[in-house]
C-alpha cells in the first residue's frame, strides 16, 4: 500500500482509498468460504465475483454511507431502479450482495444501447431531481457497464463517487461532501444539455443567400405570387449605401435618377457587377 500523505490521518485515508485489488479478492473469497458457500473457483480481476444467482463486491465506506443515505431518502427509486441488495460489514470491510438481474448493456450492440439511452437518462433524472447523482454512469459517454437490461427493463448498479479528490486541510466527511456536491452538479448539467429538444425550423419565411463571383452575397426573401406581381415601387425606395471593398475604399457605383411625383430627382445606387434590374420606362 502506498505510503499515508501528509496532513492525512491514516484511518480515514486508507477508508477512502480502500483495499488493494489483491487484498479484496482475498476477502471475497474468505467471506464465500467463511459463510459455507464452498467457493473455490478463481476470482475475475476486478474483484467481482457471482456464486447461485448473486453478485458480490467489493465496496468503500464512504459508498455504504451513501447508500444508507438513498435508502433513507430515495428508497423507492432504489426499489424501482437497482437490483434487490445487501451490504454485509466483514471486520472493518464492506461487501456488497446483489441479485443478478438481465445482462450488463455493455456487451449489446450498439442498435440497442441507442434505444436505451434515452430510458437510461429519463431514469437519472429521477434521481438527479431529487438530489443524488449516481457517480459513474454519465460520463464523457454512457458507461454502459452499469446499467442491466432485461426485457426492455432498465436497472443500474455501482452507485457512489468513482474518486475524491484529495486535500491535507481537509477531514473526510468535508471532503467527500464537496465531491458529491460537486458530482451532482456535473450530472445534472449533463442531463439537462442531452434532454433540450432541437430548435424547430421557421418555414414560414424561407431565405436564399446567393453568392456572387465576387466573393459577396445577399439575401433575398421568397415572396408570394401576389407579391411578385406588384409593379416595383422606385419612387419610394430608400438610397442604398455604397459598397465598401475589403481594404476600405469605396468601390465605383453606376447612379441612377429617377423623377418622383414632384419632379425632384431621387438617387439609387447600385454595386457595379453586384446586381442586374430592369427599369420600367417611365419618361413619358
Amino acid at each position: 500500500m502506498k505510503p499515508v500523505e501528509q496532513g492525512f490521518i491514516s484511518q480515514e485515508f486508507e477508508e477512502i482509498k480502500g483495499l488493494p485489488q489483491e487484498k479484496q479478492i482475498l476477502l471475497l473469497k474468505n467471506f464465500l468460504n467463511d459463510n459455507s458457500l464452498n467457493f473455490t473457483r478463481d476470482v475475475t480481476n476486478n474483484a467481482n465475483i457471482i456464486y447461485k444467482g448473486h453478485h458480490y463486491k467489493y465496496i468503500l465506506p464512504h459508498v455504504v454511507e451513501y447508500y444508507n443515505k438513498m435508502e433513507q431518502n430515495i428508497n423507492d427509486l432504489l426499489n424501482k431502479y437497482h437490483p434487490k441488495y445487501r451490504i454485509f460489514k466483514v471486520g472493518v470491510h464492506f461487501i456488497m450482495q446483489s441479485e443478478i438481474f438481465g445482462e450488463s448493456l455493455n456487451n449489446k450492440n450498439e442498435d440497442i444501447k441507442l434505444q436505451a439511452k434515452a430510458k437510461i437518462k429519463n431514469i437519472m433524472k429521477e434521481f438527479l431531481d431529487r438530489g443524488f447523482y449516481h457517480g459513474d454512469l454519465l460520463t464523457s459517454k454512457i458507461n454502459y457497464g452499469n446499467v442491466l437490461e432485461s426485457n426492455g427493463e432498465i436497472k443500474l448498479i455501482d452507485f457512489g463517487l468513482l474518486s475524491i479528490e484529495k486535500d491535507a486541510s481537509k477531514e473526510k466527511s468535508i471532503l467527500i461532501a464537496e465531491s458529491e456536491a460537486r458530482q451532482l452538479q456535473i450530472e445534472r448539467d449533463k442531463v439537462s444539455k442531452q434532454l433540450v429538444p432541437p430548435t424547430p425550423n421557421i418555414k414560414n419565411k424561407s431565405k436564399q443567400r446567393v453568392r456572387f463571383n465576387s466573393g459577396r452575397s445577399i439575401n433575398f426573401t421568397r415572396e408570394s405570387p401576389q407579391q411578385r406581381l406588384r409593379p416595383p415601387n422606385f419612387l419610394n425606395s430608400p438610397a442604398a449605401s455604397p459598397s465598401v471593398t475589403p481594404t476600405g475604399s469605396p468601390k465605383r457605383v453606376r447612379q441612377l435618377n429617377f423623377g418622383d411625383a414632384l419632379g425632384e430627382p431621387k438617387r439609387l445606387k447600385f454595386s457595379e457587377g453586384i446586381l442586374k434590374i430592369k427599369v420600367l420606362n417611365i419618361a413619358n
